[in-house]
């Protein structure tokens, strides 16, 4: 009796042992997750005459450095706007739009810094993108009697900062709150645009989907004591 109670505490030990040790080897490895949220892409300034915010989107992947709270988040931002214009971007061209829709398309990669709490982490990011800018400009022919929408699309540079919250759901799913603040280089309507997205979502860990950043390990073989 005394034999059978002695090699069941020394199983359980050792698969206590392995079950910690594989914790830890997860929480040492690194980590890429899937992005994706809505919201909307709110503006400041005279541009606010120009640009209402629409419902928009983000799509991207976030990159956790192994032992580290750094980390990497490359996100596209489709940003999307009720368009006014005070007048024609085409030279000559008296017409201009009274209501259209814009959008901006926002490439980022920016490094990051997270603090991790009980469930929940903050983070915040700083970086440069680069962005396309479609405006719709109108197009009359007088001799046809026709009015055509054209899309102008126009190249930006940007700086972004960002502040965030992840709530960690487990199995590794998360719940994100994210608000951003976009500087474009390039002027609409000869107006500085300066962006506040603000965004709801999800991440989810597909390191395991992919394979990567997964080192194999060496099966823990656990050998009952002999007496």
């Amino acid at each position: 009796m005394k034999k059978t109670l002695l090699s069941t505490f020394i199983i359980l030990n050792l698969l206590a042992a392995q079950h910690l040790f594989a914790q830890k080897n997860d929480q040492d490895s690194s980590k890429l997750f899937s992005v994706s949220g809505f919201g909307y892409g709110f503006n400041t300034g005279n541009i606010n005459n120009n640009l209402k915010p629409q419902f928009s989107s983000d799509l991207g992947v976030e990159y956790r450095f192994k032992k580290s709270n750094f980390f990497l988040i490359g996100a596209l931002d489709l940003l999307s706007y009720g368009y006014y214009q005070d007048y024609s971007d085409q030279a000559g061209n008296p017409y201009k739009i009274k209501y259209g829709s814009s959008t901006f398309y926002m490439l980022e990669v920016t490094p990051g810094y997270r603090v991790n709490l009980k469930g929940v982490s903050l983070y915040g990011f700083i970086g440069p993108g680069v962005g396309l800018i479609n405006l719709p400009n109108i197009v009359v022919n007088n001799q046809l009697l026709t009015a055509t929408q054209v899309n102008k699309y126009s190249w930006t540079g940007s700086a972004e900062a960002g502040l965030g919250l992840d709530l960690n759901l487990g199995s590794g799913f998360v719940i994100f709150l994210q608000g951003r603040y976009i500087h474009n280089f390039s002027k609409v309507q000869n107006q500085t645009v300066d962006l506040f997205p603000a965004f709801v979502g999800v991440k989810s860990n597909i390191s395991t989907v992919l394979g990567v950043f997964r080192k194999k390990q060496s099966p823990v073989v656990i050998v009952p004591p002999k007496f």
